[in-house]
């Protein structure tokens, strides 16, 4: 896969966020997305399809659940998987021997990381630790 952003990727996401104010963080994870594979993209433009939709959700109409260990084990797996696509990827980037590739790996690392310490919380919340 290409890390170039896909122009036709990123016209699509922009376009179903048309009217949403983005930070500078929100908007440089959107073009993050349109390097991904068009199955993703349309996905995830897709679920945003969906949401705007249904309209706005109101906190007064959300009724609190709590989350079992189930869902803490099952929300751990995915994010067991998306943490083995970011080493994929930063092994990935590391082969190129650039400064971008030294960026891009440093970057998906850390979102790695990030991703370990979000599992450790949720090993400590179900208890499994």
């Amino acid at each position: 896969m290409s890390q170039y952003i896909d122009q036709e990727h990123l016209n699509q996401i922009q376009n179903i966020l048309k009217g949403v104010g983005l930070t500078a963080d929100e908007e440089r994870t959107i073009r993050y997305l349109s390097i991904e594979e068009t199955y993703t993209v349309r996905n995830i433009v897709s679920i945003i399809a969906k949401a705007r939709q249904a309209g706005p959700i109101h906190s007064e109409n959300i009724v609190p659940q709590e989350l079992t260990q189930k869902d803490l084990l099952t929300t751990w797996g995915y994010l067991e998987s998306l943490k083995n696509i970011y080493e994929r990827k930063a092994r990935e980037s590391a082969q190129r021997g650039d400064d971008t590739g030294r960026s891009l790996t440093a970057d998906y690392m850390r979102q790695s990381a990030e991703i370990s310490a979000m599992q450790r919380k949720l090993d400590r919340e179900a208890g499994t630790e």
